[in-house]
């Protein structure tokens, strides 16, 4: 797994400091946990760490055979620099089954079509914007 890992560093182009959060990432998803939460200043590489995320988990999967990965953003501006990213690093192939979506559009789905979605991976941009009066 060190061989993804590497590639993978190499391909986000992550910054110095990300690459220890990777490394406590990749540990997470190797020891099972199912909630990472990644806690750094604007433009500081989040965006990268979440792709990074994403493309070890689908990986490191016995059957690459996966129902599909939810990204949930705060806004539509920060939906199209992930859809950016993505076509920067050519990943689009990889994330074929990715479904990004603002937190607005997630808000306004009934619990029905909530039910429906169909993911094995969901991140959360931004999570302290969700259901909070204040930051923290």
């Amino acid at each position: 797994m060190m061989n993804l890992f590497n590639e993978l560093i190499k391909k986000l182009d992550l910054y110095e400091h990300n690459i220890d959060a990777c490394l406590k990432i990749k540990e997470a998803i190797d020891n099972g946990e199912d909630a990472i939460s990644v806690l750094h200043a604007t433009g500081t590489g989040k965006t990268r760490l979440a792709l990074f995320t994403i493309i070890y988990y689908l990986n490191i999967k016995e059957e690459n055979n996966y129902k599909g990965i939810l990204y949930v953003v705060p806004s539509n501006g920060i939906q199209e620099h992930l859809t950016e990213e993505i076509k920067k690093i050519n990943l689009e192939n990889e994330l074929k089954k990715l479904n990004i979506i603002t937190y607005q559009s997630f808000i306004n789905m009934s619990r029905k079509e909530i039910s429906e979605i169909k993911c094995d991976l969901s991140v959360i941009d931004e999570l302290h914007h969700l259901g909070a009066p204040v930051w923290g």
